[in-house]
């Protein structure tokens, strides 16, 4: 049984993204175009010894052995079907939290963002989105754009924009009990994102990008608002619009914090995998019972 966090059964580079923009070429298993546009850090050698190694998985049947894929989203779940994996060993099995473990708060002061300072996150998209709004946001993390970025925040005197750096722990957790909203902007096919279930645990709505695994998470008007990746002006919006309406803020922080402790509990999860478990430890079982040679030569295949 494996459990699929990326996308490295359809994508040598196992993120899908070719040029920084999302890309599907590889999915029929025509791994060469990994190759050819150097998708692996743009290293020629580096994306062909990828190829390579994806072409040999699937011609030497690595995967065959895997009973059950667990799909934290339906999303990478197709994926996988569509370069091949039958949709029999394909189980949708979400990723959960612990409601216990997070003390909601159902009022902020300000938008957050939380994760990698990458191109495909759309930090960028975001800072554009709030330019001139006033929208106090606060950006938790670091990456390879964090200088670019907090040298173009400061030349252009966005003074509601601070970057927190690398957080973790209590820090972190503070981050997310004084947000009013979390916004989740990314540009890649993401599977089933962690910071939108911690946010929902917080008690938080999520505006985030109609893309990848995203929208099967947020409901749309209930726990948050979802915008097209790569869409600053789409972004605006619907952050504006939620940010002067502070009683629907908390109505969907609410609703955010109820869908945790139903769709995405901990418990619910592991009462799900054991099911799992019990289904491919205990499968079908068939007797062969040989017919009379007088009769017959054939079988009959009873299922036990």
């Amino acid at each position: 049984m494996l459990t699929v966090h990326d996308y490295k059964v359809a994508c040598p580079a196992y993120l899908m993204l070719r040029n920084g923009k999302p890309c599907m070429a590889c999915v029929d298993g025509r791994y060469s175009r990994c190759a050819i546009h150097r998708c692996h850090k743009g290293n020629l050698a580096a994306s062909t010894v990828y190829a390579i190694e994806a072409w040999y998985s699937r011609k030497s049947g690595s995967y065959d052995a895997v009973s059950a894929f667990l799909c934290p989203s339906r999303f990478i779940g197709d994926i996988l079907q569509q370069s091949g994996i039958d949709e029999s060993r394909i189980i949708y099995h979400p990723n959960c939290v612990d409601p216990e473990a997070y003390q909601p708060s159902y009022e902020g002061a300000y938008a957050l963002f939380t994760g990698r300072l990458s191109h495909e996150k759309g930090i960028a998209t975001l800072l554009e989105a709030v330019k001139g709004t006033g929208i106090p946001l606060k950006i938790a993390g670091t990456g390879p754009l964090l200088e670019s970025l907090a040298d173009q925040v400061a030349k252009s005197g966005l003074k509601d924009i601070t970057f927190e750096g690398h957080c973790t722990g209590e820090r972190l957790a503070a981050l997310y009990r004084g947000a009013a909203v979390v916004v989740v902007p990314s540009e890649w096919f993401e599977n089933a994102p962690m910071v939108i279930l911690e946010a929902f645990a917080y008690g938080k709505p999520v505006i985030a990008a109609r893309i990848g695994g995203i929208p099967e998470m947020i409901e749309e008007g209930q726990t948050g608002r979802l915008f097209l990746p790569g869409h600053a002006l789409e972004l605006r919006y619907a952050l504006g619009n939620l940010w002067n309406r502070p009683d629907e803020l908390q109505r969907m922080g609410r609703n955010a914090r109820s869908a945790i402790e139903t769709r995405f509990s901990e418990k619910r999860r592991v009462a799900s995998l054991i099911t799992i478990y019990e289904r491919l430890r205990n499968p079908p079982r068939y007797a062969v019972i040989r017919r009379n040679a007088a009769h017959s030569s054939g079988l009959n295949v009873v299922a036990g």
